[in-house]
């Protein structure tokens, strides 16, 4: 009558001795799957980290090129008007060539003019102007969002932004429009400026040789 005592207790035994390790087999796969999870949370914000980085690094790097080739154009059109002023003396002296020194002067000062343009410091107000939801392009990020506050709320609004990833990531998307539309309306005028500088040249050359033969 002992023998199946001894086998249930030895079943119960070797039953609780299988609990036992499932559970320890169930926890050591919660920790890995949590570990998995968090690498994969790292590693998602390291790859939006990289993103907003190269983003912002570009926008950068055209914005400075769009000032850089708007210099060069002033200052080659500024040198353009210092050669035709000095050489002003032989060419009004002949007839013909007025039209052609008339055209080089007004080519010159159009194209500074839309350099200047292209350069000048914007507000956002004029960026986004004919917007009718202007006030949702804030960010926390941008210039002259920031000194449109005192000190205490600016600290105090980072703060809140700091707290939540989405929030961060927002401010940061936000700035990245910005810029952009900032980097947009450079460009634009970067083109007119070298559309008419292109244009008026074309039409001086045409001018100061049609002088020259007829």
């Amino acid at each position: 009558m002992t023998k199946p005592i001894l086998n249930n207790e030895n079943n119960g035994q070797i039953n609780f001795l299988e609990y036992l390790k499932s559970v320890e087999e169930s926890k050591s796969f919660d920790k890995n799957d949590k570990k998995k999870k968090k690498k994969k949370e790292e590693k998602k914000l390291k790859t939006v980290d990289t993103l907003f980085r190269n983003a912002l690094k570009s926008n950068l790097e055209l914005t400075s090129l769009a000032d850089t080739k708007a210099s060069i154009l002033i200052s080659v059109n500024g040198f353009i008007l210092t050669v035709i002023m000095t050489a002003s003396g032989f060419m009004l002296n002949d007839e013909k060539m007025i039209y052609p020194f008339n055209a080089i002067i007004i080519t010159s000062l159009i194209s500074i003019l839309l350099g200047i343009l292209a350069i000048r410091p914007r507000f956002k107000e004029h960026l986004f102007k004919n917007r009718s939801d202007f006030p949702e392009y804030s960010s926390v990020l941008y210039f002259q969002d920031m000194i449109s506050k005192s000190p205490k709320d600016y600290l105090k609004e980072m703060n809140e932004v700091i707290k939540n990833q989405k929030e961060i990531n927002d401010n940061i998307i936000k700035h990245l429009y910005i810029i952009g539309a900032e980097i947009n309306v450079k460009y634009k005028w970067l083109r007119r400026a070298y559309g008419a500088f292109g244009i008026g040249l074309l039409i001086s050359a045409m001018l100061a040789t049609f002088s020259m033969h007829f």
